[in-house]
């Protein structure tokens, strides 16, 4: 359903037809048309933007008005309204009246909302995800990858490199009598051995590259797009 109203720009009155009103919840009796009362039933942030497009019409620098603003209905609440008016002109081609509808399209924008929502709660949904992912496969100790990363991961490695005919290489290190340290100077000084460590080998390799921790003092280093040499 659309509501007709009409704006005579010469002497400056609207129209509002009964639809119009009816849309916003009015009796034919209960609101009269004016540009004040159109004011009125718009919302102040949506005002601006169609008092502005109004007037360059009035002034003969725009032939259509179009907008989607909330406007007031007679329960107190925000509908969204789909304005959509042209301009009549007169024989010196001067802007005289610009007659248009008005068309409820709450629902509409009610289900873009809740569709856009549920897209950014899947995408968050996602990150989420990827976030937790990312977390059961590193080292609670060091925050290097662990051994379910070398299980899962480096197959898609292996697949890639024999898709695309490249090398993959693995090094395979531990730290020479670590017990020592543990049984010497306590575990947390041999964690703090194995943080320094992951550290260093961190740094001294690609980003392309991964160091996992296998367990205990045991390390495994992913050297992707190499080969032996």
């Amino acid at each position: 359903e659309a509501g007709l109203w009409d704006w005579n720009i010469i002497d400056d009155t609207v129209y509002f037809s009964s639809l119009f009103k009816k849309i916003l919840g009015y009796q034919d009796h209960e609101i009269y048309g004016s540009r004040e009362n159109w004011r009125n039933l718009i919302h102040p942030e949506d005002l601006p933007l169609i008092s502005e497009k109004a007037e360059l019409v009035r002034l003969g620098q725009l032939t259509r008005l179009e907008a989607n603003v909330r406007m007031l209905h007679k329960n107190g609440t925000w509908i969204w309204i789909s304005t959509r008016g042209g301009a009549i002109y007169d024989e010196q081609h001067h802007p005289i009246r610009l007659i248009g509808t008005n068309t409820d399209i709450t629902r509409i924008i009610e289900a873009r909302a809740q569709t856009e929502g549920l897209q950014v709660d899947l995408k968050l949904k996602e990150s989420h995800l990827e976030e937790l992912k990312e977390v059961t496969l590193r080292d609670t100790l060091t925050n290097v990858y662990n051994r379910r990363y070398l299980e899962v991961i480096i197959q898609e490695d292996i697949q890639r490199a024999l898709l695309f005919h490249t090398h993959l290489s693995l090094a395979v290190l531990d730290l020479d009598h670590f017990k020592r340290i543990n049984d010497s100077y306590g575990h947390d000084v041999g964690d703090q051995q194995l943080i320094f460590v992951s550290r260093l080998i961190q740094s001294s390799i690609r980003e392309s590259d991964a160091i996992i921790r296998l367990g205990g003092e045991e390390f495994v280093i992913v050297f992707r797009d190499t080969d032996m040499n």
